[in-house]
């Protein structure tokens, strides 16, 4: 592949300052981008562990709640003596308690004097092993209960006095209030007497709303965050629903070995990308997952990344219009420079006064040296230039004289010619009259005129050489002349169209007389022409197509042809109009139908 090439300076300087800045500039974005990128990942990730704790901490101190409160009924050496007491005294039968607050009142008032203290729970419940219960809360006395069918009974027996918290429906409470789909954490554990024998049960009872408010909190302020907590026996506690959504993430985790305080990618079961962290509580081992939509979580990211792009984007395109101004200034005092270069014409540029060749066009001390250099180059070129030109005039003023001497010994050759043969014929009327006419065209042939002559002058010179013709041919030549006035003032080389009436004479006057020569004129807005027509055998095929081909390929500044006396005519003739006219003068040869030809030599005015 071939590189881009830039044909002026200010494109590679462009290009160039371009390239690098956008280069750099990209590459520190870049580096900028995804340091930034990679630092705000790491706290949305960590944000997430630190959510995870949080959570982990507030089930931690529910617990330690709940816990405590067990401990201080267990540990109370009031509630032992009136649990002994009282409990024990109490009616083996559900149809028995009508006065059960006469019996367990103590106790109660005991147990609701630690609930209203710090509100720890929302119902306690002491059993003993033969089913008898007092509750304190919301439910205030006693009954019977079959303690086997408790959910809890026999995990709470085998811990032999370690806590067992177990998630209860409505219908495992006892007169309670109930509401549709509510939710109890039960918090159980034996207590035994001095001698370490199990004496009973306390059960604390915590609405799973309360023990649970910070993730429904945190679930409301923000409806995509789920939050998972399963059991130490993988049973999910939170959400209180059916589904085994949690299940499903806590299979994952040990499946995977995962480790608690990382951040993991993982899918959900419907195929969903999302971001998981877990922690587990202090002494249950619990699992408290938290999940989030990873296209969520880093929505900030990709907001961020597109401000980047457009940041950048932006940032770019100022620095190429700053690239292109900077281009443009650097190269504008050049591009001042190349332009009077090209347009440099020393002829008509006139002297440079000092002050301009010290003038400064920038503010760079190259350019202005360049530009200094210029003034006196041009200044020197405009000088030598002037010499050579002067030269070349006075050349071409000589080939021009030199072209019409030309025609001089060639007029004065065939004149003579006649006054002998005319004298021999004993025709003096007519040598006076050829003599008169010659006397009268000799002075205009001196005049040796570079500058050319007006048409009408011409023609009063062609008038006499046709006079002079008239007398040598008497009846056998007839002529005629119509030129529009407004050629007169018309400037011409001098012996243009005299040359052309001889040549037809010369080379018409083949065939039997009558001859006869025609001189018109053509003048319009933006041409004029002269034609010179003869009704003689005309001219070859081959003479006409090499005589106008020479008028096209002429140049007026070639060196002077060499031409004899009998043929110097029409190119002696060409070649001094082209002279004059350069490339708006044509010359046009034509052989008519019937007979003769005709010369053409015009000149485009536009």
């Amino acid at each position: 592949m071939k590189w881009i090439r830039f044909k002026t300076l200010q494109k590679r300087l462009f290009a160039y300052y371009s390239i690098f800045f956008v280069t750099l500039l990209t590459a520190i974005a870049a580096i900028l981008f995804f340091f930034y990128h990679n630092v705000t990942r790491e706290n949305i990730i960590n944000n997430q562990i630190q959510l995870n704790h949080a959570i982990t901490n507030s089930i931690n101190q529910e617990l330690d709640t709940l816990n405590n409160f067990s401990m201080n009924l267990v540990y109370s050496n009031m509630v032992r003596e009136h649990f002994k007491e009282k409990l024990s005294k109490a009616p083996n039968s559900p149809e028995s308690y009508q006065d059960e607050f006469s019996e367990v009142t103590t106790l109660i008032d005991v147990i609701l004097a630690v609930i209203s203290s710090s509100q720890p729970a929302k119902q306690a419940n002491i059993y003993d092993l033969n089913g008898k219960m007092v509750g304190a809360g919301e439910f205030n006395g006693q009954i019977i209960v079959n303690l086997k069918d408790r959910a809890w009974y026999e995990e709470t027996m085998a811990l032999h006095g370690n806590k067992y918290v177990s998630l209860l429906d409505n219908n495992q409470l006892f007169l309670m209030s109930r509401s549709e789909g509510k939710k109890h954490l039960a918090l159980t554990r034996v207590f035994k007497n001095q001698n370490y024998v199990n004496q009973g049960i306390v059960e604390i009872l915590q609405d799973a709303d309360r023990f649970f408010r910070y993730p429904n909190e945190l679930r409301s302020q923000n409806p995509n965050l789920e939050i998972y907590v399963l059991n130490q026996n993988n049973q999910q506690f939170y959400p209180y629903s059916e589904e085994s959504t949690g299940q499903y993430y806590s299979n994952l985790i040990s499946k995977h070995d995962f480790q608690d305080n990382q951040s993991y990618d993982v899918h959900d079961p419907q195929g969903t990308l999302k971001l998981l962290s877990y922690s587990t509580t202090d002494e249950m081992n619990w699992k408290v997952i938290v999940v989030q939509e990873k296209l969520d979580v880093f929505a900030y990211l990709s907001q961020l990344q597109k401000i980047f792009i457009i940041l950048l984007a932006s940032t770019l395109f100022v620095i190429l219009i700053i690239s292109y101004f900077v281009s443009k200034r650097v190269t504008k005092p050049l591009e001042y420079l190349r332009l009077k270069i090209r347009d440099l014409n020393p002829l008509d540029r006139p002297n440079y006064p000092p002050e301009i060749a010290e003038q400064t066009i920038s503010s760079i001390e190259e350019i202005d040296s360049l530009h200094s250099t210029f003034v006196s180059m041009s200044e020197k070129l405009r000088k030598s230039i002037n010499d050579v030109v002067q030269a070349r005039e006075k050349e071409m003023d000589a080939k021009f004289l030199a072209l019409q001497a030309q025609m001089n010994p060639h007029f004065l050759y065939n004149n003579l010619a006649n006054i002998s043969v005319m004298a021999e014929e004993g025709m003096n009327k007519q040598i006076v009259k050829l003599s008169e006419n010659m006397s009268f065209m000799l002075r205009y042939i001196s005049q040796m005129n570079k500058k050319g002559v007006k048409l009408k002058e011409e023609m009063d010179y062609t008038l006499r050489y046709l006079e002079c013709m008239d007398i040598r041919y008497e009846e056998n030549l007839d002529y005629y002349i119509d030129i529009p006035n407004e050629m007169d003032s018309i400037k011409i080389p001098m012996l243009i169209v005299q040359p052309l009436v001889e040549n037809s004479i010369k080379h018409g006057f083949h065939i039997e007389p009558p001859w006869h020569i025609e001189i018109t004129g053509k003048y319009e807005k933006d041409f004029w022409e002269i034609t010179v027509r003869d009704n003689g055998p005309g001219f070859e095929p081959l003479v006409i197509k090499s005589l106008e081909d020479l008028s096209i390929s002429m140049d007026a500044n070639e060196d002077i042809p060499d031409l004899h006396i009998d043929g110097m005519g029409i190119k002696n003739i060409l070649l001094r109009i082209k002279m004059m006219y350069r490339d708006q003068s044509y010359l046009h040869i034509q052989n008519h139908e019937k007979r003769g030809a005709s010369i053409t030599i015009g000149v485009r005015t536009q």
